[in-house]
């Protein structure tokens, strides 16, 4: 039968002990019997700056779903869950069709077969047919629009992740949007754009960073050698400025503390000026870009660690 603590999982805290601390108890056993995989030195997590692991048991055997795959909650063969109603009994006799079938009426009035209850009680737990339908409820025509306008479109061919995350998007029914996949270095990277996109980005961010760690979760599950998932959200205006501004403070008190650069995930040049800004007349720390390609990380550097002059000499 699958079991989850059988496989990695991640988990997210505010640093590396209380997240070492999470997965010990979700496992159920000592930290020492993790095996536990770290990000890069002095990496942080998403636009609230918090640490990721990824752990699991080191005598783990991995998942073991039972029968067909898919797992128990797809309902095949004789498990069918409650929602697709019971099944039909055998026909002991294919003569009791009652009057409901349509066309030929009920044979008790041609004579001999007066049990017309029988007709009646065709549904489930003798439920007669001519119950009334419970009324449904009308969403407001705004909300209907959202709901049956909430569809993406792949824009190029996207992978296992690109169709999960399409599917995940979808279901949160907040609008349309488009979803396109692209590969640099060691990240995958979705972009989203479109109506949904604006939603997802609202607010403080919390919602893309949700997406990016359970798409991260399904990467890691197919591979312990997956590529970084990183998920561009278009669109949050001042709400996203204040999150990334938010995020570049605490990533400044982490280098202080701690006197070593601190990278943040990999970026769109539009979010890393945003960062950049933030910190420029901070005093006694400094930023630069490191990797390739469109989406880089910014890497806060506090004064006396070895990355410091050529951090300076970027930003001059």
């Amino acid at each position: 039968m699958y079991d989850a603590r059988q496989e990695p999982n991640e988990f997210v805290a505010d640093s590396l002990a209380d997240a070492t601390s999470k997965a010990a108890e979700f496992f159920g056993t000592d930290a020492g019997e993790l095996r536990i995989i770290v990000p890069k030195d002095g990496e942080i997590y998403g636009v609230h700056g918090q640490t990721v692991i990824t752990a699991v048991p080191k005598n783990a055997k991995g998942p073991q779903p039972s029968g067909r795959s898919g797992g128990d909650d797809r309902g095949r063969g004789d498990s069918r869950g409650d929602d697709r109603g019971p099944r039909r009994g055998p026909r002991n006799d294919r003569n009791d069709r009652g009057g409901d079938r349509g066309g030929r009426g009920g044979r008790s009035e041609r004579g001999g077969r007066g049990n017309q209850g029988d007709d009646r009680a065709r549904g489930p737990a003798g439920i007669s047919k001519s119950t009334p339908e419970a009324p449904r409820e009308t969403l407001p025509p705004e909300v209907k629009k959202a709901v049956e306008g909430s569809k993406g479109k792949a824009v190029g061919k996207i992978g296992a992740i690109g169709e999960f995350l399409l599917g995940a998007v979808e279901l949160m029914k907040i609008g349309s949007f488009e979803i396109s996949e692209s590969s640099e270095g060691d990240y995958l990277i979705f972009q989203l754009r479109g109506a949904a996109a604006e939603s997802l980005q609202g607010g403080d961010g919390r919602a893309t960073d949700a997406l990016q760690l359970v798409a991260n979760q399904v990467s890691m599950r197919q591979s312990e050698d997956a590529p970084r998932v990183v998920v561009d959200v278009e669109g949050g205006g001042d709400e996203r400025e204040n999150s990334l501004s938010k995020l570049a403070d605490r990533a400044v008190k982490r280098a202080r503390d701690t006197g070593r650069s601190i990278a943040l995930d990999p970026m769109n040049s539009r979010d890393r000026r945003t960062v950049h800004v933030t910190i420029r007349d901070i005093d006694g720390v400094e930023t630069m870009s490191i990797g390739e390609g469109r989406y880089r990380q910014v890497l806060v550097v506090p004064e006396g660690a070895p990355e410091y002059d050529d951090a300076v000499n970027e930003s001059a």
